[in-house]
């Protein structure tokens, strides 16, 4: 039975997820009684860190619940409709951002905005655009427990890796909402396909090898019938075994669109491209060192 006063836990979308259950493997949140209502991504990552887990839909975690501190994804409802749920019950409610776009947009679904009470951010560039945009809500950094454990993990991993003949290209796709008006493809792939023709142009260090990581929300097989339209010199192949400590252990080039997992190449030292195409909206992330291609292409030069 769940004790009086406890933290539910609502939760979809792998970016928030990664955070909430990186703090929940670690001891770093503040409460020792939760109620976990995990759907999709968000309770495969919490069986593959955690373990199994006692499912509730979100109004059965939240009777009792003195706190609600959920996800702020795309995907699903779910989060709306539990920070509704709280609003509505009086109960505390913490959202979770996991990113740096679209922030005001998360907390609306058809016209009908609910804000939490309370923000949480992991770095100094989400509290800064966080504390602009709400600026009726307490917005709080909190440590970056998922970027830790994923540092630690990769650089135990490379400590045991051999060396390669060929440097390795980790493509990191992500789903892209918003149509470019190119063609009929999928943003991801029109910027792979951007990448594919235009890579020469970052001047880097030879590879002969990419490797594609489908994002979590992506379902099996999705990219393999692109693979035989590539013609190149470059072997392709698609990874959805590995898991991305492993992979990015393993590469030398991290190349995506605007990915978390970016921002983790950049904190491992490695080179890291945004493969936006010239016609897309620029890359949001506001961490430095990220190489644009399309700047790339446009003068030149690397």
């Amino acid at each position: 039975m769940t004790q009086v006063g406890h933290t539910a836990i609502v939760a979809h979308d792998a970016g928030a997820a990664n955070h909430i259950i990186a703090w929940l493997a670690g001891g770093h949140l503040p409460d020792n009684h939760y109620a976990l209502c995990l759907q999709g991504p968000a309770a495969s990552i919490y069986k593959t860190q955690i373990g199994d887990f006692e499912y509730r839909d979100y109004k059965d975690a939240m009777t009792g619940a003195s706190c609600l501190l959920s996800g702020s994804g795309w995907s699903s409802d779910l989060e709306h409709n539990a920070r509704g749920y709280a609003a509505n019950n009086t109960i505390h409610s913490i959202a979770v951002l996991d990113h740096w776009v679209n922030y005001p947009d998360r907390f609306i679904r058809n016209q009908n905005t609910i804000l939490p009470d309370a923000l949480w951010v992991t770095d100094q560039y989400a509290y800064s655009l966080a504390s602009q945009q709400f600026s009726d809500i307490v917005v709080q950094q909190r440590h970056n427990a998922f970027l830790e454990r994923q540092l630690k993990e990769i650089k135990q991993q490379q400590k045991s890796r051999s060396p390669a003949a060929d440097s390795t290209c980790l493509f990191l796709m992500e789903p892209i909402r918003l149509p470019w008006n190119r063609s009929e493809k999928p943003g991801e792939i029109e910027a792979l396909d951007y990448f594919l023709n235009h890579y020469r142009a970052l001047k880097l260090q030879d590879f002969k090898r990419i490797i594609i990581r489908p994002h979590p929300s992506d379902p099996s097989g999705k990219y393999q019938p692109y693979l035989t339209h590539y013609y190149s010199a470059i072997d392709i192949d698609v990874n959805e075994s590995d898991s991305l400590s492993t992979l990015m252990a393993s590469a030398d080039i991290i190349v995506g669109c605007q990915s978390y997992a970016m921002v983790i190449g950049l904190a491992l030292g490695k080179t890291v491209v945004s493969a936006l195409p010239d016609y897309a909206p620029p890359c949001p992330l506001p961490h430095k060192n990220i190489v644009c291609l399309a700047h790339c292409v446009a003068s030149g030069t690397a």
